[in-house]
Parts: structure tokens; C-alpha cells; sequence
């Protein structure tokens, strides 16, 4: 979570500096790299997620959990994708994904992670 909370952080202070700040980043090169490095770590972050999501998934049908639970859980995941796929569409203009659409994607998929947490472990519970 303070992981997620300085990627944001950075990415923020990144898309906003004015050019008299003190903090003004001195050459495009440099602006580009650290918006790659924010947005490379968004996609790695949603490539951890989309392995669990398929697993846990999987896991929430044979555990019994319900097809509206399960419904959520795929509307987010295909929103995950949706925004992935635009996302990855940064690589043949700039060589790393678009941050903004790279994060939502990331945050579609971490919400489908829960929703299907959530659901296991209230089957568990229940059984």
C-alpha cells in the first residue's frame, strides 16, 4: 500500500511540476525517463495481479462462491484489460505504456483481486 501511495505520489509530482519549481526536472530526457520508470512499475504491478486473478478465480468457483460475485469480479478484470490494452499502445510511440492508462488498469485488476478475496474468505466462513 505505501508503495502505492509513493508510485501515485511520483507520478503526481511528475505531471505537474511547474517549470520555475524548485523541483523542475532539467531536460525532456529526464521527465520521459522517470514517467517510464512510474509507468514500467504500473505494469509490473498488474502483471502480479493478473496471474492471482486467474487463480483465484478458479478458486471461487470450486469454493462455491456466487455467479454475481463472480460476474463483478470478470467486469473488472475485462476493464483491467480494456485498460491494458490502451496502455501498452504507449510502447509503439514511446517505448512504456501510457501511466495514466497503465494505473487504471492496475486498479481495475487490484479491485477484482478483492472482490474475489473477499468472496473466498466468506465462503470460508459460511462453510
Amino acid at each position: 500500500m505505501k508503495k502505492e501511495i509513493l508510485a501515485l505520489g511520483l507520478l503526481l509530482m511528475v505531471l505537474t511540476l511547474p517549470l520555475t519549481s524548485a523541483l523542475y526536472v532539467g531536460s525532456e530526457t529526464t521527465r520521459a525517463q522517470a514517467i517510464a520508470k512510474i509507468s514500467i512499475y504500473w505494469y509490473y504491478s498488474y502483471m502480479k495481479y493478473d496471474g492471482q486473478f486467474k487463480e483465484l478465480y478458479n478458486e471461487s468457483v470450486t469454493a462455491g462462491v456466487d455467479n454475481q460475485t463472480l460476474m463483478l469480479a470478470q467486469a473488472l478484470y475485462n476493464n483491467a484489460t480494456i485498460q491494458f490494452k490502451k496502455a501498452v499502445g504507449g510502447f509503439e510511440r514511446y517505448g512504456f505504456p501510457f501511466p495514466y492508462e497503465m494505473m487504471r488498469a492496475y486498479k481495475y485488476m487490484r479491485e477484482a483481486i478483492k472482490v474475489l478475496k473477499l468472496a473466498l474468505n466468506t465462503t470460508e466462513i459460511k462453510g
